[in-house]
C-alpha cells in the first residue's frame, strides 16, 4: 500500500522537474512550442519556460529552452503542457518573439485537465474581485491580479506572506488531515494528505518555496513507519539534496535559497533568540518574535546581496500581519469548494474578505513608510558586514555547545 502511493504521487511531482537551457528564439522564425511553465497576463512582455521546441508540425524534434517574447496583446492564462505557436520579427534593432496564438492542445490529457481546473479556479477568484485576487495569489501562487497588494507587501518587508510555503502546507495538510480522520484508518492519513498535496504542487506548478515544504513533509510520512526520524538539520539538509537533484533548476532560483535560507535560520537559530524572547515577553509574543528573527538573522545577507534592500520593519510587520493571512487564507481554503460549487454565494463571502483585505491594505501602508537599508549606501553595506558577522557568531558558539556537550557525556561515560 505504501508503494501505491509513493507511485500515484510521483505521477504529479516528477512531471514538475525541469533542465532546461536557455536557447534563443532567435534560432527560428516560426515554429511551435509547449509550454512547462505558466505565463500570466497583465504584461506584454512575458518569460516563458517550453520544450520540445522544433518548426512545423515537428513539435517534439527540439530541446528545452527558456526565453522571452512579445505578446501581440494581453492574453488569458496559459497553462502547463499546452501547444502554442509562435513567429519572430525584427523591431528596434532587436528580435520580437510574437506569440501567434493558442491551439487548444496538450501535450497529455493530465495536463488539459489542469488546465481545465486552472480556469474554473479562477473565474471564482475572479468573482470576488480583489480580495479574489489576493486570495489567488496566496493559494495559487499567481500574483497578476494583485499587483497592488504585491508592491504594498513589498514596500512593508512583508512580501515572503504572498509565497507558497510552508504556512500553506500546514493549513491545507491540517483542513485535509482534520476530514480524513472522519473516515480514513490513521495508517494511511499522512499517504493521502501527502498524495493531495502533490496534487497541489503539481497545480500551482514549479514553485519551489511550496515544493520545499512538500518534500519535508513527504519525508517525515514515508520514514515514520520504518522509525526514522531526522533530526531537523537533518531533515532539511536531505530535503534540499534531494530536490536539487530532482528539480535542478531550483539551484538558480532566489525562493529556493531564500525558503532553506529561513528554515535554516529557525533551525539553527532559534535556540539563541528564543530563550532571549521568553526573558521580556509572555510565551504568546516570544516564540513568533523568536522564530521571526531566527529566520531573519540567516535571511538579511541573502536579501540584501539579491534584492539590494532590506526592511528591517518587515519584522513587526510580519508579527502583526501573519496572523490576519493565515485567517485569509484558511477561510478561503475552507470557503473555496462552496463557491465552486454555488458561485451566487460570491456576494455574501466579499464582505469579511474585502474586511480582512482593507485591514491588510492600511497595515501595509503604515509599515511601508518605515525607512529601509540599501547596499549601495554604506548603512547597506554595514548591515550586511554585521549580519554576516552574527551569522558566523552564532554559529561558532553552537559548535562550542555542541563541543561541550559531547565532552561531558562523554566524561560521564567514563
Amino acid at each position: 500500500m505504501r508503494l501505491f502511493f509513493v507511485i500515484i504521487l510521483t505521477q504529479f511531482l516528477l512531471p514538475l522537474s525541469g533542465h532546461s537551457s536557455y536557447i534563443p528564439f532567435a534560432l527560428y522564425d516560426r515554429g511551435e512550442a509547449v509550454l512547462t511553465e505558466d505565463i500570466f497576463p497583465g504584461s506584454r512582455k512575458t518569460r516563458i519556460r517550453c520544450f520540445a521546441l522544433g518548426k512545423g508540425e515537428d513539435i517534439r524534434g527540439g530541446a528545452d529552452f527558456v526565453s522571452e517574447i512579445f505578446l501581440p496583446e494581453i492574453n488569458e492564462p496559459h497553462y502547463r503542457g499546452e501547444i502554442i505557436s509562435f513567429r519572430t520579427e525584427e523591431g528596434g534593432g532587436r528580435r520580437r518573439h510574437i506569440l501567434l496564438f493558442r491551439k487548444g492542445e496538450y501535450m497529455n490529457g493530465l495536463n488539459r485537465i489542469r488546465g481545465v481546473i486552472l480556469e474554473r479556479l479562477e473565474e471564482t477568484f475572479l468573482s470576488l474581485g480583489s480580495p479574489g485576487m489576493l486570495l489567488e495569489a496566496l493559494i495559487l501562487g499567481k500574483k497578476y491580479g494583485a499587483e497592488y497588494m504585491n508592491d504594498l507587501f513589498r514596500n512593508a518587508g512583508v512580501s515572503h506572506l504572498l509565497a507558497l510555503s510552508g504556512l500553506h502546507v500546514g493549513l491545507v495538510a491540517g483542513v485535509i488531515y482534520t476530514i480524513l480522520r472522519l473516515f480514513v484508518p490513521s495508517r494511511y492519513r499522512n499517504y493521502v494528505t501527502l498524495l493531495f498535496l502533490s496534487f497541489y504542487a503539481w497545480l500551482v506548478g514549479l514553485n519551489y518555496s511550496f515544493l520545499r515544504a512538500v518534500v519535508m513533509f513527504g519525508l517525515v510520512s514515508l520514514l515514520k513507519p520504518w522509525g526514522i526520524k531526522l533530526s531537523p538539520l537533518k531533515l532539511l539538509l536531505s530535503s534540499a539534496v534531494l530536490q536539487s537533484v530532482l528539480w535542478s533548476d531550483c539551484l538558480t532560483s532566489w525562493s529556493f535559497w531564500l525558503s532553506y535560507g529561513a528554515m535554516g535560520g529557525i533551525v539553527l537559530f532559534s535556540s539563541f533568540w528564543l530563550p532571549l524572547c521568553k526573558r521580556i515577553l509572555p510565551d504568546l509574543c516570544a516564540y513568533p518574535l523568536g522564530v521571526s528573527l531566527a529566520a531573519q538573522t540567516a535571511l538579511v545577507p541573502l536579501i540584501l546581496l539579491g534584492f539590494g534592500t532590506f526592511r528591517p520593519a518587515g519584522i513587526a510587520a510580519g508579527l502583526v500581519m501573519t496572523p490576519l493571512i493565515t485567517f485569509y487564507l484558511t477561510g478561503g481554503i475552507v470557503l473555496l469548494p462552496l463557491l465552486l460549487a454555488f458561485p451566487a454565494f460570491a456576494g455574501i463571502c466579499y464582505i469579511p474578505f474585502q474586511a480582512v483585505y482593507g485591514v491588510l491594505e492600511e497595515i501595509s501602508l503604515i509599515f511601508g513608510r518605515f525607512p529601509c537599508f540599501e547596499l549601495s549606501r554604506p548603512s547597506g553595506k554595514i548591515l550586511l558586514f554585521l549580519s554576516i558577522s552574527a551569522i558566523l557568531g552564532l554559529l561558532s558558539l553552537l559548535i562550542i555547545k555542541e563541543i561541550q556537550f559531547v565532552r561531558k557525556n562523554s566524561q560521564a561515560e567514563l
